[in-house]
């Protein structure tokens, strides 16, 4: 799986992608009880700061009925260090499928990236599920694929060594617990260019976190550019996530399983956005 030299789509996917494995949670303090109700975890809404963006999609209803499962077609991604940018060489990929929590019957298994990082995963069109990677150096992921998959390539994954990972952790001063879980999200406007000021809540609690320069900030409310932010000392289980901006729209809302110890992150998109076809590499 030799890869020629990064076109534009590329480039642009890798500088969007960088961050969104930034934060892998046993690196957690106390948090509070999980409810019902989804409660938030940033300031009141009146309080934050206007949301820019394009979010005409918002509200509308996507023009092309979906099948439960489309035709195959061939996800193609790269793992990158997120410190150097370096490939990640030695990384195993697991598709799962969205009910099967533990992953106990795979749906493909024993993926292994090529030389340079890049790795096809054959999926179909609205395959609902996530991806497990795991590396010997980095904190293990589960990626939740998005609804309306059509794309033959998207922004890559940006993996975190655990080196990197704690001193991270001691930067924004979270102290390690390993029976919980991190959220980390990117939010994409109708455009699919990041967004931002957009709020993340979600039912469950843990502590918020934003991106600021590119490094994380648990002082923030919003979203910056890169439209990143995420939870940790997230409990273990069941958590309902939204993004949402300062007038209350919501822009997704996603339920996702945490895990002790994992990373779990996604994109979060407008559901009247319809993410463009793009050519295999």
């Amino acid at each position: 799986m030799g890869r020629a030299q990064q076109d534009p789509v590329a480039q642009r996917a890798l500088k969007l992608g960088a961050g969104l494995f930034l934060l892998a949670c046993t690196a957690c303090t106390e948090f509070e009880p999980g409810t019902d109700e989804l409660s938030a975890s940033t300031e009141p809404l009146d309080q934050l700061p206007p949301s820019s963006g394009d979010w005409s999609c918002l509200g509308t209803v996507p023009t092309r009925a979906e099948p439960l499962l489309g035709e195959a077609i061939t996800y193609t991604v790269q793992l990158v260090d997120l410190g150097t940018r370096a490939p990640i060489t030695d990384a195993t990929l697991t598709v799962c499928g969205l009910t099967d929590v533990n992953c106990a019957t795979p749906i493909v298994e024993n993926l292994r990236v090529d030389a340079e990082g890049w790795i096809d995963i054959p999926l179909t069109e609205n395959f609902s599920g996530y991806i497990e990677v795991r590396s010997p150096m980095t904190v293990p992921a589960a990626f939740y694929l998005g609804d309306g998959l059509r794309t033959m390539t998207d922004y890559p994954f940006v993996s975190v060594t655990i080196p990197t990972f704690e001193g991270l952790s001691a930067a924004v001063g979270v102290v390690g617990n390993p029976a919980t879980g991190t959220i980390s999200v990117r939010t994409f406007d109708c455009q699919s260019e990041t967004a931002p000021g957009a709020a993340l809540i979600n039912n469950t609690g843990g502590v918020p976190f934003y991106f600021t320069d590119g490094l994380p900030d648990i002082t923030r409310r919003v979203t910056d550019a890169d439209g990143l932010g995420g939870f940790v000392n997230v409990p273990a289980g069941v958590t309902l996530l939204q993004s949402i901006l300062a007038d209350g729209t919501v822009v997704d809302r996603r339920s996702f399983i945490i895990r002790p110890g994992w990373l779990t992150t996604a994109f979060m998109r407008p559901a009247g956005f319809q993410p463009p076809r793009l050519p295999s590499r």
